[in-house]
């Protein structure tokens, strides 16, 4: 879902379906798992396009997901919540 507005705002919220799988392991018939996370970016564009102020967020609710079988317990797996700010400036 994107949402602009006239004074330079843009808002973008998407959702991605992840599927777990376990292929490069020795311990056999772990399950497959399927998920779904929230990324939201929001942007930011100066007057006159003179530069762009962005923060981007990915699994904005640091969801977590782990599978344990018979007392085994296997690593979180990634995406781990994660947030990147960027600022372009246009000099000339």
């Amino acid at each position: 879902m994107n949402a602009i507005h006239p004074r330079g705002l843009f808002v973008r919220i998407t959702g991605s379906h992840v599927s777990q799988r376990f292929t490069e392991t020795s311990i056999t018939g772990l399950p497959e798992s399927n998920f779904v996370v929230a990324d939201l970016e929001v942007n930011y564009e100066f007057a006159g396009k003179r530069g762009l102020a962005g923060l981007q967020l990915t699994n904005v609710f640091d969801r977590e997901f782990a599978a344990v079988i018979e007392g085994i317990s296997v690593d979180r797996i990634a995406p781990y919540r994660r947030a990147i700010a960027s600022l372009r400036w246009r000099l000339w």
